[in-house]
């Protein structure tokens, strides 16, 4: 009796390893491939205290610790990081013309699998166009023959989840959790998320693919929010956060104090040195926002108009835990670090910082080049227009939110002091500061959400 060949198997004779489900060990990480030691040191311990059997009792958290762990072994050695380097470059290169090159199980394997990809694309693309013919029929059906075109929001099935954009950083995620919960257990609504970066979510949102997002950084998305808002893509239900200051150019204030003449961006070409590693050639490291922040871009334009492209190398992080988590390690080492942050938070309220001065902000400035200092920032939540109609009563408690900064701060700081998660952050809120939420909803929404805490 033939047996199927295992698609993960490793055909040793030839040295070909093939496989399905292969792992990216730097996702595993949360970091940017080019990532120095330091980043994916300061990327382990987070990950290692989150997933910790100790504070993490999912089920899980054992095995995530495990990749976790695993990851860090090979990409913290420099030979073995080397290897994977170059071997994950193989397997990324493969392509299907290719696979006539493997040995004939592995070709065999490999083609299997891509048949069954394109039979299940063409599977999925057979539904969509299936369910969007149905749909359209109805709509017409329902209007009398009216061509008029009927928005899917307009009639979502009973179990259809509010969907919220879950943005890859941790105050955006907790007042999801929180929102979630009183949306959920308050209102009855069932509740989902999407997961990604800000410039995609609002694309997401603009597209009706999600609902809610809480929290769009103004000026960073000043732009499309306003085209979206004056298309009536996106509707601005107000703010969720207190405003906000960011920079690109921040440092440790022990570091002005060793070296009282840097004060400005424009001292940097002088202090370039105290801020250069080994991968960065000389230049100073700026460890800037993640690939899909808006601020990530606006960085970059900052560099290169205040000539510093040959001075400073902006480094991606990879996620915004990693961007904490390597500030805290070089203050607690009183070591050399540049680079963006942004309060209010934990982090940048608890540790002495400096802001490099740069050019006061002006709206022409930031219509050009970019070469001043940032605004404050307005933190808006805007919903789909859909929801509206949808669940008028949700946006109406969306527009009553008002997250201070005191709460926030609190929350982030009783997840790290009893070593929690984000979501055993917004029940400790929803228990312990009911006089804060209970402003933003009616009495009855109020005591159905705490029959759920008690329950």
């Amino acid at each position: 009796m033939s047996t199927r060949p295992n698609l993960a198997c490793k055909i040793t004779q030839k040295k070909v390893v093939v496989m399905q489900d292969y792992e990216d060990l730097y996702k595993i990480l949360q970091v940017h491939p080019s990532a120095e030691p330091d980043i994916i040191r300061a990327a382990h311990r987070h990950l290692a205290l989150r997933y910790h059997p100790d504070r993490n009792h999912s089920p899980m958290a054992a095995d995530m610790m495990t990749k976790v762990n695993n990851a860090y072994e090979i990409l913290s050695d420099p030979k073995r990081r080397a290897a994977y380097d170059q071997r994950q470059v193989g397997i990324v290169l493969l392509s299907p013309g290719q696979a006539g090159a493997l040995p004939r199980e592995a070709d065999s394997s490999l083609k299997q699998l891509l048949l069954r990809r394109r039979v299940l694309l063409i599977a999925l693309l057979l539904v969509v166009v299936i369910s969007g013919s149905i749909g359209a029929a109805l709509a017409l059906g329902s209007q009398g023959g009216s061509t008029a075109p009927l928005s899917p929001g307009l009639l979502p099935s009973a179990t259809d989840p509010i969907i919220f954009s879950d943005l890859n950083w941790d105050s955006a995620q907790l007042q999801n959790r929180i929102a979630m919960y009183i949306v959920e257990h308050g209102f009855g609504y069932p509740v989902d998320t999407i997961i990604g970066d800000s410039i995609a979510l609002f694309d997401t949102l603009v597209k009706g693919q999600s609902h809610v997002t809480m929290e769009i950084w103004l000026p960073n998305s000043r732009e499309a929010f306003d085209v979206a808002v004056s298309e009536g893509s996106i509707i601005s239900v107000g703010s969720s956060l207190d405003d906000n200051w960011q920079s690109a150019f921040v440092v440790p204030s022990y570091l002005i104090e060793e070296h009282p003449g840097l004060r400005s961006v424009s001292d940097l070409p002088e202090y370039k040195e105290l801020f250069a590693t080994s991968a960065t050639a000389g230049k100073a490291r700026l460890v800037s926002c993640i690939t899909g922040w808006r601020c990530q871009k606006i960085n970059e334009s900052k560099i290169k108009a205040y000539g510093l492209e040959d001075v400073v190398e902006a480094v991606n992080p990879g996620s915004a835990a990693n961007l904490f988590a390597s500030l805290e390690e070089a203050y607690e080492n009183r070591a050399p670090w540049l680079g963006y942050m942004w309060g209010p938070t934990k982090t940048a309220l608890e540790l002495d910082l400096t802001v490099l001065t740069e050019p006061p902000y002006s709206n022409e400035c930031w219509e050009t080049d970019k070469a001043c200092a940032y605004p404050t920032s307005r933190i808006m939540i805007a919903v789909h227009p859909d929801l509206m109609i949808r669940a008028p009563e949700v946006v109406d408690f969306l527009q009553r939110w008002d997250f201070r900064a005191e709460s926030q701060v609190a929350v982030e700081s009783w997840i790290e002091e009893n070593e929690a998660s984000l979501e055993e952050g917004a029940l400790w809120f929803l228990k312990n500061q009911q006089s804060v939420w209970r402003e933003w909803t009616t009495d009855d929404v109020a005591q159905r959400v705490v029959s759920a805490l008690e329950s």
